[in-house]
């Protein structure tokens, strides 16, 4: 039963496995995932597990691969390609981490295992370095890496959109063996290794020239990826007001033309599936329009508590809930007057003793309140704001309703009370104000 135990691979082994995997493909050698991966595997390991073949390798790489974290891949590639590169100069097969490895080396005196593709590799190599290029490139970008590292983030500049093309492609190739050649005796973290992809990028492709300016210009009323949204959005709703009245039979030749060219645009025949078509194209539109709008709210506002929290928590706007009772704002002195006041006032222009204005500054009562009064002989003192919801004859009936019932033996509880409101108040057709979950008026109603 030991016999069969699945064998232990140790951490030097997955390292060989996975450094012939990425060997391959960067050796652009035929079938690199299974059959190039094997050759490369076992001219470096040719004593180890003799019963290892191409597609046993392969499923191993897959294990292997599933468990290893990025920092792990980087440090792999950046081996590889240190010795891809280093091929040029002493092209011999490094020394494999297994040592029974070495034996097999020196029965074969040293002689280097290449193949067909590495040949060409290599002479392209040759006549690149040949050109001095490298030297320049690889200076460039190691400037460049040093002026990133000594750069905050949200101060660098933008890399420009690069042209597609044949020159392009060379580029990223002629970076990437400079890459490799950086990577080679330097220890990278992920951070390292973002630095030199940025400064990779900013010499192939060039930097913006304004850095204050905002990636994305914005307009009189937006950014210009909310004015193409806002623009679709009205072009669509314009094509469906067109279609509507189509439908509606309006047969006016202007409308049937543009009918017309809105069927030949989206390549319908029915006029209702077409209408449905636009209207949920608008509701795509609109839903993309929001979530963009709150995506940039919460980066600016990411953005702003970083820089100033003061700032940030003095920007967030209270929600505002609705209040369920009446509150006077307290902008001038009306009805602040007391009914002896009115009272005085009124008596005292009666008898002939000032006339109004003298009476209005005197009492401390506008003068127009005090006309009015005065033509109707109306004493009393009026309620400021709005009345109460079920009004003041409607309560009364509720409160001989209610003292009614009590003098049956009924009596009714504060919530009784406030569910009574609530049906009365659908009873007399009133626009309802009161909370139609709970089905009751407020506490502050019953207050």
């Amino acid at each position: 039963m030991n016999n069969l135990r699945r064998r232990r691979w140790s951490k030097e082994e997955n390292y060989e496995v996975m450094w012939a995997y990425y060997s391959a493909i960067a050796s652009k050698i035929a079938a690199p995932k299974t059959r190039g991966t094997f050759e490369i595997w076992r001219n470096r390991n040719p004593n180890i597990m003799p019963e290892m073949n191409a597609q046993k390798l392969s499923n191993q790489r897959r294990v292997i691969e599933r468990n290893l974290t990025e920092a792990e891949r980087q440090e792999i590639k950046c081996g590889v390609y240190s010795y891809l590169h280093q091929q040029e100069n002493e092209p011999t097969l490094p020394p494999a981490t297994i040592e029974s490895n070495k034996g097999e080396l020196a029965e074969n005196n040293n002689t280097p295992i290449t193949t067909k593709n590495d040949e060409l590799s290599e002479n392209n190599d040759a006549r690149w370095h040949a050109q001095g290029e490298a030297v320049e490139l690889e200076k460039q970008i190691l400037e460049k890496y040093h002026d990133v590292q000594a750069t905050r983030i949200e101060h660098r500049k933008g890399i420009k959109k690069p042209k597609y093309g044949k020159h392009l492609t060379e580029d990223i190739r002629k970076a990437n063996r400079a890459l490799g050649k950086i990577c080679r005796d330097r220890q990278l973290t992920i951070t390292d290794l973002n630095h030199l992809i940025y400064a990779s990028a900013a010499i192939i492709a060039g930097e913006e020239e304004n850095n204050n300016s905002p990636r994305t210009k914005e307009g009189p009323e937006g950014p210009r990826w909310k004015m193409r949204l806002k623009n679709k959005i009205s072009q669509i709703r314009q094509e469906i007001s067109i279609l509507s009245e189509i439908n509606k039979g309006v047969v006016f030749s202007h409308v049937l033309n543009k009918a017309d060219r809105i069927r030949a645009k989206y390549s319908h025949s029915s006029l209702g599936d077409l209408i449905n078509t636009l209207k949920m194209k608008l509701q795509a539109k609109a839903q993309r329009l929001r979530r963009y709008t709150r995506r940039v709210d919460q980066y600016k506002q990411n953005r702003l508590f970083q820089a100033n929290p003061k700032k940030f928590y003095r920007s967030l706007k209270e929600e505002v809930q609705m209040p369920n009772m009446y509150m006077r704002k307290n902008f001038n002195n009306r009805g602040s007057r007391t009914k002896d006041n009115l009272k005085n006032a009124m008596a005292a222009v009666k008898d002939g003793l000032m006339p109004v204005r003298r009476a209005s500054l005197s009492f401390q009562i506008r003068r127009k309140t005090l006309e009015i009064r005065l033509k109707h002989s109306n004493d009393k003192k009026w309620k400021l704001g709005p009345d109460s919801l079920l009004g003041t004859s409607n309560e009364k009936r509720m409160v001989r309703h209610i003292k009614n019932m009590q003098k049956s033996g009924f009596s009714l509880t504060r919530q009784d009370v406030r569910r009574l409101a609530y049906e009365f108040t659908n009873q007399l057709g009133f626009r309802q104000k009161f909370n139609p979950n709970t089905e009751m008026a407020g506490h502050v109603w019953l207050q």
